[in-house]
């Protein structure tokens, strides 16, 4: 069945701002967020401030992948679904919430940085996806991002 929920006045959050404080406890529910999907082309913006799921088909190569994330720091995942022609992502670009590049902590403005300081080769073949996670640090604009491959 279901918990009977109490409200109170003082317990109430404001529509917009405020903050929680101590732990949240779900109980027997879940919580979940809503995946968003990107088409390829030349130029293309995740924009992780809709969501923190995104995937992604290849249909095309892409020369710049910008990944724009909220004003909060977080955990991001993109699935990259390939078509079956091996297409490529040649720059990955960090965004801060206003859509500049991000600081990356006094490092090249922009860059993701990943795990032994090289991008991802993605998969080839029909239907493989590669899972990209990242880690979003608003506080010094800079994402690191490591990847998990050829799932199909």
């Amino acid at each position: 069945m279901g918990s009977k929920i109490i409200k109170s006045q003082s317990s109430k959050l404001p529509l917009a701002g405020g903050t929680m404080t101590g732990d949240i406890n779900s109980a027997d529910n879940t919580i979940g967020f809503t995946k968003h999907a990107t088409s390829s082309g030349t130029n293309v913006t995740i924009d992780f401030r809709d969501g923190h799921k995104a995937d992604l088909d290849m249909s095309s190569a892409i020369t710049n992948l910008s990944l724009q994330f909220p004003a909060k720091s977080g955990n991001f995942i993109l699935v990259i679904k390939q078509d079956g022609s091996a297409r490529t992502i040649t720059n990955y670009y960090a965004l801060d919430s206003g859509g500049s590049n991000a600081n990356n902590d006094g490092g090249t403005a922009g860059d993701v940085r990943w795990g032994g300081g090289q991008e991802p080769s993605l998969s080839g073949g029909s239907n493989r996806r590669d899972i990209v996670s990242f880690y979003w640090d608003a506080t010094d604009e800079v994402c690191y991002g490591s990847v998990s491959l050829n799932f199909f």
